[in-house]
């Protein structure tokens, strides 16, 4: 009887032990993820030797501090890291039980954002042990890319590069953690668009490739050179910096300055270093290749004109400025000439856009339409063209080598001119000249002439009068013998005849004596 009263007081004890001695667990501390760490776990029941797993994963080795607390070393990388995972502690084969038995990663947070050397940073608090999964969403409000982190970054800090195809100025970002982290999300202005260079600054009027260097362009920002907008232009993302290339049109731009704008439309106007800057460029000046007279008109072969015909004018002289109208083509223009011109050499102007005037000298030859008859007695001849009012005229005589100079009278208009001429017969010939200086001058070596002929009218004789018909005489009668005459009468003269009988008779005598 005794004996079974112990034996039942023996499993009496066990059972109020086994009661008593449960392990629970009240609590478990959190952890960076996959940083190696002590986890401190409390609760009840804690004896030597316990065995303690994480989400299966084993967590060791245990300190067992009282039968109410312990730690154990934990590194292993659950996932999602965003749940609670099951903490077991095992004493004598026999699991624990009850109590909030969760464990937990830290959430990784950011308590700060801030730009270095083109990077955005981000500093990090309980971040994970490895960051290679970190992402950065980039919007700059029409353009949006996600960045890795850099290999330099770490748990504490993380770096992303942002493209020079994300625009300066205000930024949202969304911080993408891995292992199911919630995302950090921030706006910020962390960057300005700014401008390094631009090459080249001085241009032909020809399609040109103009680069500008800087930062932050954007993904299609816009260049206004003069009034003129290229948009929709491509970056060239070299790392540090940002290409962006344009090509210029044939024309003059005005005014002479470009800007440039992301494609937020922000206006860069600041350098690397954060200074105003303005961005201006000049045109290398037009250039007369070749000016030639063509009759009536005057061909001009130029270069760096462009082709817009209303930034290109073309006067003519030097003090009385006259303006031509021009045609053609690219970089060579035709303008005809007034028929009157100044003396010497004509002066021709061009200017080009925003260019300084450039100008060229011509002689114009003399054109000649027409050339009169000089009469053979001396008189004058009129000599009519164009380019005449300054001309002067000669007489050239090949055969003796001599010219001589004629005093002329031109009309003001250049389209005639009248000079005397002495009596003379046939062919003359004539040198019709613009001189460079006064014709009177010896020194004068640069003429321009154009020869030409004037003939002289022959003699014609006066024509002799045709003579009027006479009537023709009637033969005369022999008058018959009249009776002698008496004496008393007075012969009339005019009735008295004379026999020629008597004179005949006298010849023939005359004859016979010799």
């Amino acid at each position: 009887m005794k004996l079974n009263f112990l034996f039942v007081l023996v499993i009496l004890c066990n059972i109020v032990y086994n009661v008593y001695s449960v392990t629970t667990i009240s609590a478990v501390t959190s952890a960076r993820y996959g940083v190696q760490t002590y986890i401190s776990i409390t609760g009840t029941g804690f004896t030597a030797g316990p065995i303690v797993t994480i989400g299966g994963e084993s967590c060791s080795p245990v300190i067992v501090a009282s039968s109410t607390s312990l730690q154990c070393q934990f590194s292993a990388q659950l996932s999602p890291g965003n749940i609670g995972f099951d903490v077991v502690v095992k004493t004598s084969s026999v699991p624990s039980t009850g109590g909030t038995g969760l464990f937990h990663y830290n959430v990784p947070t950011v308590s700060a954002t801030f730009p270095t050397n083109g990077r955005i940073g981000m500093i990090l608090v309980d971040g994970p042990s490895t960051v290679s999964g970190y992402k950065l969403n980039v919007n700059d409000s029409k353009n949006s890319v996600q960045i890795s982190a850099t290999a330099d970054s770490s748990s504490s800090t993380v770096y992303f590069v942002v493209p020079n195809t994300i625009a300066g100025g205000q930024l949202y970002l969304e911080l993408v953690q891995p292992y199911s982290f919630p995302s950090y999300k921030t706006t910020q202005s962390l960057f300005n668009p700014t401008i390094n260079s631009i090459s080249p600054t001085v241009l032909d009027v020809t399609p040109t490739n103009v680069t500008i260097n800087g930062t932050y362009f954007g993904n299609n920002p816009s260049v206004t050179m003069g009034s003129h907008i290229f948009s929709g232009l491509v970056v060239q993302d070299k790392g540090s910096y940002g290409l962006v290339t344009f090509t210029t049109r044939s024309v003059y731009e005005s005014p002479d300055t470009i800007t440039v704008l992301t494609s937020t439309g922000i206006l860069i106007n600041i350098d690397g270093q954060g200074n105003p800057i303005k961005l201006n460029f000049t045109y290398n000046p037009p250039t007369i290749v070749s000016i030639v007279q063509v009759n009536d008109t005057v061909e001009i072969n130029t270069s760096n004109t462009g082709t817009d015909f209303t930034q290109i004018s073309l006067t003519m002289g030097n003090s009385n400025i006259t303006n031509l109208v021009i045609s053609g083509t690219n970089d060579k223009f035709v303008t005809t000439l007034p028929s009157a011109l100044p003396e010497g050499e004509t002066q021709f102007n061009l200017k080009a856009g925003t260019t300084d005037i450039i100008s060229s000298n011509l002689l114009i030859t003399p054109i000649l339409n027409n050339v009169t008859q000089a009469p053979y007695n001396g008189g004058s001849i009129t000599i009519t063209g164009i380019f005449l009012n300054n001309a002067h005229v000669s007489i050239v005589d090949t055969q003796q080598n001599k010219t001589t100079d004629l005093v002329c009278a031109s009309n003001p208009n250049g389209e005639s001119i009248i000079c005397p001429v002495v009596a003379g017969n046939g062919t003359v010939d004539l040198e019709i000249t613009n001189y460079k200086n006064f014709a009177l001058d010896p020194t004068v070596k640069t003429s321009a002439s154009i020869s030409t002929t004037y003939t002289i009218a022959p003699i014609t004789p006066s024509p002799t009068p045709t003579p009027t018909p006479t009537e023709t005489l009637k033969p005369t009668e022999t008058p018959k013998p009249t009776s002698t005459p008496e004496p008393t009468e007075a012969p009339s003269s005019s009735t008295v005849l004379v026999s020629p009988l008597p004179l005949i008779f006298i010849f023939i005598s005359l004859i016979l004596l010799i």
